[in-house]
């Protein structure tokens, strides 16, 4: 499935889960227009986030990310900070309500200062 001129993804509160955030993870690379992805209230847990932020390399539009709500760890947070690498026009990043600890907010807070768009962190 191509999605050339797809721009927003609003995916919040569908039950994705790890396996569905894996499925989704396939596609994101076919959306090279993408620009808003949310994909909280799934429960994408650390597996389901790690998955995500491996293919964010092929989002480079993409300025609103909110993970929000997933139940993510700190392995999780770390592979996201790893993918944010590539994300140099995130404006917006939503973590709220996840459970990462010191290890996983260093390896965000490390990724965050390639951001230099970013204007909203939550």
């Amino acid at each position: 499935t191509e999605c050339p001129s797809l721009s927003t993804l609003d995916l919040r509160a569908n039950g994705i889960g790890p396996e569905g955030a894996c499925e989704l993870a396939a596609v994101l690379g076919k959306c090279p227009r993408l620009s808003h992805l949310n994909v909280s209230w799934n429960e994408l847990q650390d597996q389901g986030l790690r998955s995500l932020a491996q293919r964010l390399g092929q989002c480079r539009w993409l300025t609103a990310l909110n993970v929000g709500y997933n139940g993510v760890g700190s392995e999780g947070v770390a592979a996201l900070g790893e993918g944010l690498r590539a994300c140099e026009k995130l404006t917006l990043l939503n973590l709220s309500e996840n459970a990462f600890a010191d290890e996983g907010a260093a390896r965000v807070a490390e990724a965050l200062g390639r951001l230099g768009g970013l204007e909203t962190l939550d």
